[in-house]
């Protein structure tokens, strides 16, 4: 789908903005600037400034209605201008300083204003709590310059994990994907990162094939109906009989309440379990 594009951007044209369907960010593109364009998202209305010529960069110019369309035109003009010059564009900490623990944040805040569901955005968070503060620790140019960092960290993971069922596979190649995605949004910043290698080239980011969670055909149906039956528990019975006609996902059947049970409705309501489980450790 192309991006929508616009004359020049105008406070009053930006004010009428709305992500789009379902909360993903809308990205509209000044006609005066190239390059020069406003995220917008759910929570904010982000300038930025693309630029494609070598050496490509994106640099934040700043948040709507804090500054001006005007003001931001002007800034994105000055960026051009120091662009073509071949002076530093801004006045970021030196490349050494940025780290997954530094760069996590700012990641965050970005899934929040594209519209990321709250599953993913937690989904990152729990592997950024299984990363080790060694690695989390180190600039991002060490991580890209020796993938064997990372293949190590890999490797650590599984070792601790490796009396779960999967043997840490699962989360060591999802923290494994995590960095990579990470370290991509870190060269949008910092695109001379990206010349200096992958710090996941040396580990699969592909989840192999699961044999541990066979799908039921409907060749196997009978046979599966006929050891429901002899289940002696008949809410155990029933349970996995909802669970199949509803496709709910177990831990969403298990932690049902009666709470979730809206009989003017005729509906239950699924709740996010996580954040419940969260707030109550806390």
């Amino acid at each position: 789908m192309p991006r929508a594009r616009h004359g020049r951007l105008t406070d009053t044209f930006i004010e009428a903005l709305s992500p789009q369907e379902g909360g993903r960010e809308r990205i509209v593109r000044d006609g005066a600037v190239p390059g020069f364009l406003i995220r917008v998202g759910l929570r904010k209305r982000t300038f930025e400034l693309r630029i494609e010529k070598p050496p490509k960069i994106t640099v934040p110019v700043g948040h709507w209605p804090d500054l001006c369309a005007v003001e931001a035109r002007r800034k994105a003009e000055d960026l051009w201008d120091k662009h073509r010059k071949g002076e530093p564009l801004d006045d970021r900490p030196p490349r050494d300083d940025e780290t997954i623990a530094t760069t996590w944040p700012r990641f965050e805040k970005r899934l929040q204003d594209d519209g990321r569901s709250e599953r993913t955005i937690e989904g990152y968070g729990d592997v950024v709590k299984r990363l080790s503060d060694r690695v989390k620790q180190r600039p991002l140019r060490e991580l890209a310059g020796d993938p064997a960092i990372m293949e190590r960290e890999v490797e650590r993971i599984r070792e601790v994990l490796r009396e779960k069922k999967r043997g840490g596979q699962a989360m060591a190649t999802a923290a494994a994907r995590f960095v990579s995605t990470l370290f991509n949004f870190a060269c949008k910043r910092y695109p001379v990162l990206r010349t200096l290698g992958d710090p996941c080239s040396a580990v699969s980011t592909v989840d192999p094939k699961r044999k541990d969670l066979p799908a039921l055909a409907e060749a196997d149906m009978p046979a599966w109906w006929r050891a429901v039956q002899e289940i002696p528990n008949e809410v155990q019975r029933e349970a996995l009989l909802f669970c199949l006609l509803s496709g709910l996902r177990r831990n969403s059947l298990v932690e049902l309440q009666w709470k979730d049970l809206d009989l003017k409705r005729r509906c239950i309501r699924i709740g996010n379990r996580r954040a419940v489980r969260s707030a109550r450790s806390t």
